[in-house]
C-alpha cells in the first residue's frame, strides 16, 4: 500500500530489495507493509529527489542511525538497508 508521494514498482531479486518509484516533488516514500514477518528489509527508491542524508520511521517512530543503512546509487536511486524484523502491518516512511 503506498501513498500520492509513491508507487510500489516490484522486487528485484538481484538487489532482494521492494522497489518504488518516487512520484513526489520532494524526497519521501511513505508506504505500508502487511506482512507477518520481513526480516532486515532493503528498499530501493526509484527517482530519489533528496540527498543522501534521510530519516526512515516505523509507524511514526524514528529508527536511530544504526538501525538502517542508506546509500544513493550513480543512478539516483536510493537504496535503504532496515536492520530489524518486521511483523504485522507496518507503516514506513523515508524522507530527508
Amino acid at each position: 500500500m503506498t501513498n500520492s508521494n509513491s508507487k510500489f514498482v516490484g522486487v528485484s531479486e538481484s538487489e532482494r530489495a521492494l522497489v518504488f518509484d518516487n512520484t513526489a516533488h520532494r524526497a519521501i516514500c511513505e508506504f505500508t507493509i502487511d506482512h507477518s514477518i520481513v526480516i532486515n528489509p532493503v528498499i530501493r527508491i526509484k527517482n530519489w529527489k533528496g540527498s543522501p542524508s534521510i530519516s526512515v520511521s516505523i509507524n511514526d517512530s524514528k529508527l536511530s542511525d544504526i538501525q538502517y543503512r542508506s546509500h544513493v546509487k550513480d543512478n539516483g536511486d536510493l537504496l535503504v538497508f532496515i536492520n530489524q524484523t518486521i511483523s504485522g502491518s507496518v507503516k514506513i516512511i523515508i524522507g530527508t
